[in-house]
């Protein structure tokens, strides 16, 4: 078919035009570069006859792309932002707690 499907988390997903001899990190660029939520340990190409590799961003030689394959880029698992003012109130509250406990210790000596 001559074309290069690239599904998920890219700037521009759909179809692309097929470059022999090309691999991943050419139509992932020509897709637009990855999107801001764009997992890059889940990246993987599915080849026309169903077998499927996954792509490595740190290995120099990764799999080549052949006519009429799909690449597929996972999205980030979505996690809540770390709230240093709700974690600065949680640990005031714990040495308060302790820093009164330990006052009863001592009065309770006496």
């Amino acid at each position: 078919p001559n074309i290069i499907n690239v599904l998920g988390q890219v700037n521009s997903a759909g179809v692309h035009k097929f470059s022999s001899g090309r691999r991943i990190n050419y139509y992932l660029n020509i897709a637009g570069g990855l999107a801001p939520n764009a997992d890059k340990n889940n990246i993987w190409i599915e080849y026309p006859n169903g077998d499927s590799k996954i792509y490595k961003p740190l290995v120099l030689k990764n799999p080549r792309v052949i006519d009429g394959s799909t690449i597929i880029v996972g999205k980030q698992k979505e996690s809540e932002p770390f709230d240093h003012t709700e974690f600065a109130k949680e640990v005031t509250s714990i040495i308060a707690n302790l820093a009164q406990a330990l006052a009863v210790v001592i009065l309770a000596r006496n």
